[in-house]
This record gives C-alpha cells, structure tokens and sequence, in this order.
C-alpha cells in the first residue's frame, strides 16, 4: 500500500513536508508534555517514555503511553474523546482525519489528529492506538527495513531506500521522521516488550 507522507501527516500543514530535515530526539522520561496532559486517559495507563523532538522546521513531543486494555476498548476510548475532545482542541478536518485513519488502518492503528494553541502558537496533536503484535504482523517488512535503515550511515540507505518506498510510499528519511505518525508508532514497537501491553502514542507539535 502506498500514499505520500504529505496525505498521511495531520501535522504536515505545521510541520511542512521535507523528508530531508535533520532530526534530534531528548528523553524526558516521566515528563508528559501538554497534549498529554491534557487527555484523560484509560483506566490503566502508564507513561512509558516522554520525548522533545526537533527537525530544522518541526519542534514537537512524542508520549509513549502502554494500556493493558484491549484494542477494541481503546478504539472506544477514541470515540468517546471524538465525542469530547479536551478543553481548547478541535477535532481535524473531517475529510483529513478520515484519509489519515484509512491510511493507518491496515497496520491495525486507530487515530484521531486535533489543533490546539500552545502560547499564541498552532499546535497539530495525533492520537494514535494499536497494539504492537498486530502491527508487527501487518507492517512487518516495514519494521524489519526500518530497524535495519537506521543502523547504516546515509550514503549505504540507497538500496533500502527502494524497498521502503515500494512498500510504503515513503522514503526511510520520510517514514522516520519524527513528525510522521506511522514512524512514530514503528519507532515505539520495541518500548512494548510486556505481552499484555497496547499503545497509546500522543505525537504533538508545530512549525518553527
């Protein structure tokens, strides 16, 4: 299955569209930014991994979140945060989010995307849920190419490159960039290691 990075990011109209921007990631695990905060989350929940991320256009925060609840039950719990979102965030433009939530569904991962204001700032939030195994199963060449790609330094990604695009659309620079919610979800496989364990990813950012 194939589709741009542009069409898949609900934050691209903040974030822009270069798939070519340096990136650095800084855990502050424990630290739950405010778009995380702002959620009330599902009974059970846990922080897993708080994370600032910065490209040359794109300043953002990554929430690891794991659920001992079914994926059905956070499904609903979606639904429900659709219904009523937080105080000072409105739901993404409904034909947006709907192409969003059918280009993430073949890997088994639900979504919502919002705007906010962060001081005067526009801010684009995703929230995304899945459970690891059926991502794993669904998304499994992706993964493998994906753990493989950031291992090489960049001028042996060629070939890897070819093969991630023909799988995804994407090439691995543009998969794994921080704004991009199926990277994001790709990249938090390994931080779910209990086999009881759903995700709860709250990817939150703006423009520089």
């Amino acid at each position: 299955m194939k589709f741009p990075l542009c069409a898949l990011l609900v934050v691209s109209i903040l974030a822009g569209c270069s798939g070519a921007s340096s990136s650095s990631r800084v855990s502050a695990s424990g630290s739950p930014g405010v778009a995380t905060l702002a959620f009330v989350l599902p009974e059970g929940a846990q922080l897993l991994s708080s994370t600032s991320v910065s490209t040359s256009d794109y300043v953002g925060h990554d929430d690891l979140v794991s659920s001992p609840q079914s994926l059905d039950a956070l499904s609903a719990w979606l639904s429900a945060v659709k219904a009523k979102p937080p105080g000072g965030y409105t739901l993404e433009d409904a034909g947006r989010l709907s192409r969003m939530r059918n280009q993430l569904a073949p890997y088994g991962i639900d979504a919502l995307a919002f705007t906010h204001t962060v001081g005067g700032k526009p801010h684009g939030t995703v929230v995304l849920v899945y459970d690891p195994a059926i991502v794993r199963d669904k998304a499994g060449i992706v993964v493998s190419l994906a753990s493989k790609y950031r291992a090489l330094p960049p001028m042996l990604r060629d070939p890897l490159d070819v093969q991630i695009k023909k799988s995804t659309g994407m090439t691995g620079t543009e998969l794994l960039d921080p704004s991009n919610p199926l990277g994001a979800v790709i990249g938090s496989l390994n931080s779910l290691t209990a086999a009881n364990q759903r995700g709860i990813l709250i990817v939150d950012g703006s423009k520089k």
